[in-house]
This record gives C-alpha cells, structure tokens and sequence, in this order.
C-alpha cells in the first residue's frame, strides 16, 4: 500500500475506533449514526482491498523471465543455420534480414522480440517448406537446408515457446494492471471518507465540544494521525533508501 494511502487509512481506522468506543454517546444523533456506518463500510472494503494490492507478482515476472529466455534459447539454432545457410548460398537479402544474434535478442524489447522471433520462424518455415519441394523433386546441385540441422521440431519449439512467451507477458502486464485499478479503487473511498470526515463528521461530532469534551478530545486527536503517520512513513522510507 503506498504511503499516503496507509496513512490516511490510519486515521481512519483511527476515528473509527474513537467512535466505536463512545457510539453510546454520539449515537443520539441518527443522522451521524447511518453517516458511521457507510465509513465503517469503507474501511471493510480498503481493508478487503488492501490484500489484493498486497499480492506479489514476483512469480509472474520470474515466469516471464523464464519463458522470454526460453524463447531465445529455441529460436537461435534455427537462426544460427539460416546464417550458415545464406553465407553459403551467398544469399545476402536473408542474412541482412537476419542480422540477430544472442546477444542483440537478449537486449530487445519483449514486443521486438517476439517480432524478431516470429521472423526467424518464418523465415525457417520458408525455407524448409522450400527444401521439401526440392526434395520431392530430386534436383540436382540443390543445397538442401536439412542438410544444415533444420528439422520440424526446430520450428514447433519455435511456436510453441512464443507462445508461452506471450501469455507469460500477458500475465504479467493483467497482474500490474490489476494492482493499478485496485489502488485506484482504494483511492476513492479513501477519498470518499475524507468528505464524510471534513464535510460531515467533523461537524456533528461537534455537539459535543462542551457536553463531551472528552469525545471531542479523543476524536480530534484521531484526526491528526494522518499527517504524523505521513512522516513517520517518509522517514523510514528515506532511511531504507540511504542504506
């Protein structure tokens, strides 16, 4: 949960427990009574919300690694005999087209990978569709490209390694986006208790300054948790970052 949010969910929490504590007291006011009881609605939901912003999506982005290597690792025999290939046919168009290597598809983008991937892939495919005519024709003098290791299961791990690429990174990116719109949900009804506070319980729990004053001590203190608890958080946060 981000800083300002556990904050502000703390003075909540906090002028919740005030009330609750003393409900006996101000609940002669129906009015503030069904008020209460949407913000103790509001800190159950943040409270149901909070677990699901909590979840790790550590293993999602591990998985993605995995597979994104996976690809690269299946892709690069199929490349490496293309290059052999066209250097020998001196077919310069393709070896232009396929100027990868590890290296250079290791530090691609995950969307230019998979494009580059899917390149190779077809490229492959080409030329093994190709050398299966050629060898159903028996040709002659025909540099045959299985002769160079390419085999149908090349181009299948290929497939099928893409893939899982691409549903790991959908995963991944479904798993961000859903931390997003739930902090986002988090926001609002934090929002949303802050106007119940500011515009409605601030000023009704003010009855009781001088019936009261003990009530309103205690509630007023609940109030000033939030802008404490903010510090308190920037502070550990700046500790940890020096350390």
């Amino acid at each position: 949960m981000k800083t300002k949010q556990s904050a502000k969910l703390n003075m909540h929490q906090a002028v919740l427990d005030v009330m609750n504590g003393s409900e006996d007291i101000w609940g002669v006011v129906p009015q503030l009574k069904n008020i209460m009881q949407v913000f103790s609605e509001n800190v159950k939901t943040i409270d149901q919300l909070k677990a699901e912003q909590g979840k790790d999506i550590k293993p999602l982005i591990d998985y993605k690694l995995e597979k994104r290597k996976e690809l690269i690792d299946l892709s690069l025999p199929a490349l490496n005999v293309l290059i052999v290939y066209g250097h020998d046919v001196k077919d310069k168009e393709l070896l232009k087209k396929l100027n990868f290597s590890r290296n250079k598809l290791t530090k691609s983008k995950d969307l230019d990978l998979i494009e580059k991937c899917k390149l190779i892939y077809k490229t492959a495919h080409k030329f093994y569709m190709k050398s299966l005519e050629t060898k159903e024709a028996e040709a002659e003098n025909s540099i045959d490209i299985f002769g160079y290791g390419l085999n149908d299961k090349m181009l299948e791990d290929i497939e099928i390694a893409e893939k899982a690429f691409v549903e790991a990174l959908s995963g991944l990116k479904s798993g961000i986006k859903n931390k997003t719109l739930v902090s986002q949900q988090i926001t609002l009804i934090l929002k949303e208790n802050d106007k119940l506070i500011r515009n409605k319980i601030d000023l009704l729990i003010s009855i009781f300054e001088t019936s009261n004053p003990e009530l309103f001590k205690k509630y007023t203190e609940s109030r000033i948790i939030h802008k404490e608890s903010v510090k308190k958080e920037e502070v550990k946060k700046g500790k940890k970052k020096k350390d």
